[in-house]
């Protein structure tokens, strides 16, 4: 999607900068998630991937189990999600220059089309299995039943809420020993 704001609006910035390029550049900006994926996966594509901050990337996730090529910021959660063996191929350090780096490299021998760290019918089997045997994972019931030894509270009290509805059921606890209100609104 175009963004705006900054100094310039994106679409602006591209075509200034890539008025001398080989290529041509051509930007499609009304494909929902669906579209776009179908787009990516049609052959010929590149999916660029340069988010400095993404500890879960959906879209690196989706390139994976589609296999399509792409090129991805070793940043977050990113390289965990891709076989060791792929992430030379497809991830590049945080930098305009890495960028520019594997781009160039991507056009010269072609994208990579990586293999996920774990395979997807691994982590659906995994997942599966802890649902079936979701029981294992409870606490023993007479750890349950154990009071906790305190419990603080804290309340972010804002104008206008029922304070005193919060105060009557904390009261019922007779494990909460201190709680705090944050009083933003001055009441």
């Amino acid at each position: 999607k175009p963004a705006g704001g900054g100094w310039m609006p994106s679409r602006d910035y591209l075509t200034g900068r890539c008025a001398e390029w080989k290529c041509a550049l051509r930007t499609l900006t009304d494909l929902g998630q669906p579209e776009a994926l179908r787009y990516l996966a049609g052959g010929d594509k590149l999916a660029v991937m340069a988010s400095l901050f993404d500890n879960l990337p959906c879209t690196v996730y989706q390139a994976l189990s589609l296999g399509i090529p792409f090129l991805a910021a070793r940043t977050g959660g990113t390289p965990e999600l891709i076989d060791e063996a792929d992430r030379e191929h497809v991830l590049f350090e945080y930098s305009a220059e890495a960028l520019g780096n594997a781009l160039r490299n991507a056009m010269e021998h072609g994208g990579w089309i990586a293999k996920p760290s774990v395979p997807q019918d691994d982590s659906r089997r995994s997942f599966m299995e802890m649902h079936a045997h979701w029981r294992t994972f409870l606490p023993a019931r007479e750890d349950v039943l154990k009071p906790p030894a305190s419990v603080a509270a804290i309340i972010d009290h804002r104008a206008g809420a029922r304070l005193d509805l919060t105060l009557q059921s904390l009261a019922s606890c007779p494990s909460v020993h201190r709680f705090v209100i944050l009083n933003r609104s001055g009441e």
